[in-house]
């Protein structure tokens, strides 16, 4: 059984609350085809209460000017509305953005392809790739498509633009902006590739193959590889049970990861890289090679907040205790007024 769309949209509407604004805008189409543009532009509805729709107006004539067509008024706006019927406008002087109604878009002057006659090869290119299609009316598409995109080319071409060196379009530079933007995705595509392979490479190690490789460009891939890896060891560890070894392929991944962070080879890392790459469920999962987690109850050690430096302790010992800086005797900011004055002194 079929149901008009209105009603469905009304229950959904009403559903998610959202029928008081539906009404308000359907109130505001209506107020402008029952009272026309210039009268819409001085009165807005505000609110409807129960039988009475308020109004508010741009100044005490505009008023009058309601009340005085009142009833062609509700007689032309009743049957636009739905639910109780209007018996009564009232208006009240206010600010408000008046309804307009929407400009129809007018073109005084064609486009400048629209009077290109294209050539005889052009004609013959277009057919030939339209013969491939065998929908009569796609077909008929696809050859306006191509006949504007072929006007448009010769326009470009006769206002100075070049063609592309790669994909022959009309750039004002080239190559153009998608074959730019397409070469800086293949190259971000080598670096990662060339990344994945030796992840124990640096900024100015890919530098010197990538010449204008930009360590902000580096820092980004870097990351965005580290996000992979994170997300593949967290699916691989999480489908172990608690307690079991960690597969090769996994302790793999986790040592990519630490490469990939430290930017050292496999062979100059130990126990201390490891930890400081990975966080402590994983460090203490791959060091005892077993699945671990906050799910089998063993909570992971963490790194204190806080550090003190050699620099910082060797600070601390020199420096003085409190009780010396509030001596009478120390050169300190105010340490005068713990001094007593002799007596007869001034002051």
């Amino acid at each position: 059984m079929f149901k008009r769309l209105s009603e469905s949209l009304g229950k959904a509407a009403a559903s998610l609350h959202a029928d008081e604004g539906l009404r308000r805008g359907r109130l505001l189409l209506s107020w402008l085809t029952a009272v026309g543009p210039g009268l819409a532009r001085q009165v807005a509805p505000a609110e409807i209460r129960g039988d009475t729709l308020e109004l508010v107006c741009s100044g005490p004539l505009w008023a009058q000017e309601v009340l005085l067509r009142q009833k062609e008024i509700l007689a032309r706006l009743n049957p636009l509305l739905e639910g109780t019927p209007l018996r009564r406008l009232r208006c009240r002087p206010g600010r408000f953005h008046p309804v307009e109604p929407s400009p129809t878009p007018t073109r005084e002057e064609p486009y400048p392809w629209e009077s290109v006659t294209l050539d005889p090869g052009a004609l013959e290119r277009i057919e030939k790739a339209v013969a491939e299609v065998q929908e009569p009316t796609l077909a008929e598409r696809l050859r306006q498509l191509l006949v504007q995109l072929e006007r448009r080319r010769q326009v470009a071409f006769a206002q100075g633009a070049i063609a592309c060196g790669a994909c022959g379009t009309p750039t004002r530079r080239s190559p153009c902006r998608t074959c730019r933007r397409e070469a800086r995705a293949r190259r971000r595509r080598r670096i990662e590739q060339r990344l994945a392979r030796e992840p124990w490479l640096t900024g100015p190690d890919l530098a010197a193959e990538f010449p204008d490789l930009h360590p902000a460009e580096f820092l980004t891939i870097r990351t965005s590889l580290r996000s992979r890896l994170e997300q593949d060891i967290w699916a691989m560890i999480r489908a172990l049970p608690a307690g079991s070894s960690l597969p090769d392929g996994l302790r793999a991944r986790m040592i990519e990861l630490v490469m990939l962070s430290t930017g050292l080879p496999a062979h100059r890392l130990d126990a201390r890289h490891v930890r400081h790459a990975l966080c402590p469920t994983l460090a203490r999962a791959y060091l005892d090679d077993h699945a671990c987690g906050p799910w089998d109850g063993k909570p992971a050690a963490r790194r204190p907040k806080t550090r003190t430096s050699p620099a910082a302790r060797d600070y601390q010992a020199r420096k003085p205790s409190p009780s010396a800086e509030s001596s009478p005797s120390s050169g300190s900011r105010g340490s005068h007024l713990n001094r007593r004055w002799p007596e007869g002194a001034p002051g």
